[in-house]
């Protein structure tokens, strides 16, 4: 399968102070779905004591921030003060961003069950590669296995 182009972008200015970045921010530019959408400029931001910055949004309520201390990527949906692990590193972000855009969306089939058959086998590779490129992040209620889950019934179907 041929693999789609992605755009990547390095953070070089933040709104606000994001002293202690740990080395470049390289962002995905290209919105994947309803998982992701570029927030141009990303901007700095406290939740808690962690300096972070905002770089992306997620389904309808979620904000995608990394953690400047960690380099972890998290979620927090609203303004909530938890935040949920995503991803261990700004790289396997991206490269869980590009098994999706790699895999999906997938065409709608005329046998229902030969369609949830097909949607299930792609939602197994989706899962067996999000956990090759970080197993800290795929755990379950995890924001990739509820992605994961979305394909197996038919979220990514077109």
């Amino acid at each position: 399968m041929e693999q789609k182009a992605f755009k990547l972008d390095e953070l070089s200015k933040i709104d606000g102070d994001a002293a202690g970045a740990p080395g470049a921010l390289i962002i995905p530019t290209e919105a994947v779905f309803d998982l992701y959408q570029p927030i141009d400029p990303p901007t700095f931001c406290k939740v808690g004591n962690h300096n972070m910055v905002i770089f992306g949004q997620t389904g309808a309520f979620g904000h995608l921030l990394v953690d400047l201390a960690t380099g972890h990527v998290v979620e927090q949906i609203r303004n909530d003060p938890e935040v949920a692990l995503v991803n261990t590193s700004l790289a396997a972000f991206t490269e869980c961003l590009k098994v999706f855009i790699n895999k999906l969306p997938l065409g709608e089939l005329e046998d229902e069950d030969e369609e949830e058959e097909r949607n299930a086998q792609v939602a197994r590779e989706i899962e067996n590669a999000l956990r090759r490129i970080d197993p800290k992040a795929y755990t379950e209620d995890s924001f990739w296995y509820e992605a994961r889950w979305g394909v197996a019934i038919g979220d990514f179907t077109c």
